[in-house]
């Protein structure tokens, strides 16, 4: 008996820099994905209007009615239980941001969200 899932993708952007006028466009693909257990699935995320070399870049996922759960921020750092089946890569020279889920489960169908936050400068030049 195979079981069938779905996987929803959402898009959300964090600015911390008072004085932005304009928000990049994050886009992302596909918007739905329904497959069985134990099947792969990758989503994507491009940034428009924007560099991604200028934000730190996330991936999260949320269950109904529960809060949401950090599965990835760029440099290589996942969210506990994430690390083994949840495989992210970041290319921002050409603004793009994957999340590949492997041999997935139905516990991971939920809503997944791709979301960026500026990086900011102190007063040194420091990022943080």
């Amino acid at each position: 008996m195979c079981v069938f899932f779905c996987l929803f993708i959402h898009q959300f952007i964090f600015i911390l820099i008072a004085g932005v006028e304009s928000n990049p466009n994050i886009i992302q693909t596909p918007p739905t994905a329904n497959l069985g257990e134990r099947e792969s699935v990758t989503f994507h995320c491009n940034l428009e209007d924007g560099e991604m070399g200028s934000y730190y870049m996330y991936w999260y996922r949320q269950h109904q009615s529960r809060a949401p759960e950090f599965i990835y921020r760029e440099g290589d750092h996942y969210g506990q239980g994430f690390g083994e089946r949840f495989v992210a890569k970041l290319e921002s020279s050409n603004n793009k941001f994957s999340l590949h889920i492997k041999n997935a489960l139905i516990e991971d169908s939920a809503i997944y969200y791709c979301a960026a936050r500026a990086l900011c400068l102190n007063y040194w030049g420091l990022q943080y």
